[in-house]
């Protein structure tokens, strides 16, 4: 006679956070994209937490962090321009923008498409 195995269930969904909600941030698909030397992105957060948005190639390599502090609740407008005032811009190509919101990670994906001077 076999034996029945007892298989516990698998979770159908993500666990609240604190504050009952599924997430406490959103994170926006830049605007514009593609994009030539200046974009936006945008993205909120529920509660007052630290939030890093950073810029990374397509091989992973930090390109530059647009912001690393602690915010209150609301929504947000960042602009990356690719041509920053050091004179070393993003060359053509994809991008990855992340955001970490207190234990939240979300990240997007954008193309850069510069025409050559």
């Amino acid at each position: 006679r076999r034996k029945k195995s007892k298989t516990e269930p698998l979770p159908t969904a993500i666990p609240p956070g604190p504050s009952g909600n599924l997430s406490t941030a959103t994170l926006e698909q830049n605007f514009p994209n593609p994009l030539g030397t200046t974009t936006e992105i945008r993205f909120s957060i529920s509660r007052t937490q630290r939030v890093i948005l950073t810029i990374y190639d397509n091989q992973g390599r930090e390109v530059t962090t647009l912001i690393n502090k602690k915010l209150d609740p609301g929504s947000y407008s960042i602009p990356w321009n690719v041509r920053p005032e050091s004179g070393k811009r993003a060359v053509n190509g994809i991008y990855h923008y992340r955001l970490v919101a207190g234990s939240t990670v979300l990240s997007r994906k954008m193309v850069v498409m510069e025409e050559s001077d």
